[in-house]
């Protein structure tokens, strides 16, 4: 599974980390990052591996170990075979919500995680399919906005999705609605949010097709463009740590 293979790779990544073979671990990373752009676990390594450049010798042992540890119990997790009633409640949760009931479906999830609490899929899951819903909510609500001249309400409202989940269901729809309505007296500063989200959906896009430098050419001219825009922010910050971003 795709998530398995990003585990993989940032376990590799910090391996290289604590061995100090800095550009092996990026290159682990990026290979990650190709995988899943989305991922928050990516950050957070190299976060963890800048913090760790700067750790002083005598906490590098304990350190080291500690890594040890969790790569081994990380490792174990991704090799282990997936219990086949957790498999089970996956299947009835995505039955649940094919056939248009969320409720159940996260409640599959919910107890999928109560019963398997070691078992991180289950819980990312969960997480997931509470954004989509929430996402899919938030596209019904920004439509109705734009239905109703609210252009500003609308736009908040396709910000906080695309936040969520930038492929979520209509979301598209939305963005061209906003992007062709007819604006109020602020009708600038609305736009430059609309098109603040169509740059990062391109970035997220060249990211997904191994084309990094490009994205960081277009994160560069994206943040001139639009100034403490907090998605776009973290784009550049994630690719300008991997070299991409002059």
């Amino acid at each position: 599974m795709m998530k398995n293979r990003v585990k993989t790779h940032l376990i590799q990544a910090r391996k290289c980390a604590v061995q100090g073979d800095r550009d092996q671990a990026l290159d682990s990373i990026k290979k990650a990052l190709a995988l899943d752009p989305g991922e928050i676990v990516i950050t957070e390594v190299l976060i963890s591996m800048e913090r760790a450049g700067s750790t002083h010798d005598q906490h590098e042992n304990n350190d080291q170990t500690d890594i040890a540890v969790q790569l081994s119990t990380t490792e174990r997790n991704i090799t282990a075979d997936m219990d086949s009633k957790l498999e089970e409640f996956f299947k009835l949760s995505d039955e649940a919500l094919a056939s248009g009931n969320q409720s159940n479906a996260v409640a599959y999830l919910k107890k999928a995680v109560q019963l398997f609490p070691d078992e991180k899929e289950a819980d990312q899951k969960l997480q997931q399919l509470k954004n989509k819903i929430r996402a899919g909510n938030l596209v019904k609500i920004g439509m109705k906005k734009l239905s109703e001249g609210d252009l500003k309400k609308a736009v908040t409202a396709s910000r906080k999705a695309f936040d969520l989940l930038p492929g979520a269901s209509g979301l598209e729809k939305l963005l061209g609605g906003i992007e062709a309505a007819e604006e109020p007296a602020n009708e600038e500063e609305q736009k430059t949010e609309g098109k603040a989200l169509l740059w990062a959906n391109r970035i997220r896009t060249a990211v997904k097709d191994d084309n990094f430098e490009e994205a960081g050419k277009m994160v560069a001219e994206a943040v001139k463009r639009h100034p403490n825009d907090s998605l776009l922010d973290s784009f550049y910050s994630k690719l300008k740590r991997l070299g991409f971003v002059k």
